[in-house]
C-alpha cells in the first residue's frame, strides 16, 4: 500500500525536521503484514463492534466491548474449540487473557494498535520498555514481569568491580544471541545502516514499488543527475540499494532505530 505520489516529494517528512519516532512509523505503516494485521483486527472488531474505524462515533460500551469480548481477546494457553471462557478458566486455572489490540501492539512495538492510514502524531508511540533495564529483586521475586524468549536476567555483584563483571556478561550474551539465532528462536533485529538524509529517498521507493514501478523508471525520478547506461546501470543499482536498505527498517530495524536513540 502507498501511502503517498512517490513522485512528488511534499507527501513525505522533510529530513532535517522529523524525529525517530516519526520515521518509525513511516517505515512501519508501510509493512505489508502489520497492514494485514490491521485489516484482520479491524474485520474481528466490526463483528462485535459495526461502527469501528468508520465514522460513527463509538460509545463507552463500543469501547469496552472492544476491550472485554471473548471474541476479541488472545487466551494463554489457548482455548480448546468449542470452549467457553468459564470452561477455559477451570481448565488451566492460572491463565492470562489480553485483548487483541494489546497484543497486536506489542507484537509491533506500540504502545496502542494504530491504523496504518493515520498520519504520524505525537500522539502515537512506541511502547516506553527499554532495551535494557534494571529489573529490582522484589520484581523478580514476584515474578510479575513477562520475559520474552529474547531476554535474558543477569547478576551483577556491585561491591566488586564492574569491568571484569560487564566483560563476561558480554561474551555470555553474545553466545546466547548466537545460539537463539541457530535455534530459530529469535531473530536479530538491525536498523541497517542509518542515514537520515536518505530516508526520504527509502519511502519514495518503498511507494513505487507498491505502485509496480520499475526501478529504472524510479531511478530517472529519484537519480535524474546519475547514469543508467550498461553496464553498470549505476542509477538502478542505487534504487536497489535504496530498496533493500529501506526493508530492513520497514521490517523490524525501526525498533532498533528507536532503542538507539533512547
Amino acid at each position: 500500500m502507498a501511502f503517498s505520489d512517490w513522485r512528488c516529494t511534499d507527501g513525505y517528512p522533510r529530513a532535517d525536521a522529523a524525529s525517530v519516532e516519526q520515521w518509525a512509523w513511516e517505515f512501519l505503516r508501510r509493512n505489508p503484514q502489520y497492514q494485514q494485521d490491521w485489516a484482520d483486527y479491524v474485520r474481528r472488531c466490526r463483528e462485535v463492534v459495526p461502527g469501528f474505524a468508520g465514522r460513527t462515533e463509538l460509545t463507552k460500551d463500543d469501547f469496552r466491548s472492544l476491550l472485554e469480548h471473548e471474541s476479541l481477546q488472545v487466551y494463554d494457553p489457548p482455548r480448546l474449540d468449542g470452549e467457553t471462557e468459564e470452561e477455559w478458566i477451570r481448565r488451566v486455572g492460572k491463565g492470562v487473557s489480553s485483548s487483541l489490540g494489546g497484543v497486536m501492539a506489542d507484537k509491533w512495538g506500540l504502545s496502542s494498535f494504530y491504523d496504518p492510514a493515520s498520519e504520524y502524531s505525537p500522539l502515537l508511540s512506541f511502547a516506553d520498555r527499554p532495551a535494557a533495564q534494571w529489573l529490582p529483586k522484589h520484581v523478580l521475586e514476584r515474578g510479575s514481569y513477562h520475559l520474552e524468549a529474547s531476554d535474558q536476567v543477569m547478576v551483577f555483584d556491585l561491591e566488586l568491580p564492574l569491568d571484569g563483571q560487564l566483560e563476561q556478561a558480554k561474551t555470555f550474551l553474545l553466545a546466547m544471541q548466537k545460539r537463539l539465532q541457530q535455534d530459530g528462536k529469535i531473530d536479530q533485529i538491525s536498523a541497517g545502516r542509518q542515514r537520515s538524509d536518505l530516508y526520504p529517498a527509502y519511502l519514495r521507493v518503498l511507494d513505487a514499488e507498491a505502485d509496480n514501478v520499475e526501478a529504472a523508471d524510479i531511478a530517472k525520478e529519484l537519480l535524474p543527475h546519475l547514469e543508467n547506461i550498461y553496464p553498470e546501470y549505476s542509477a538502478s543499482k542505487t534504487v536497489r540499494n535504496y530498496l533493500k536498505a529501506a526493508k530492513t527498517i520497514r521490517d523490524g530495524g525501526y525498533r532498533a532505530l528507536i532503542v538507539k536513540h533512547k
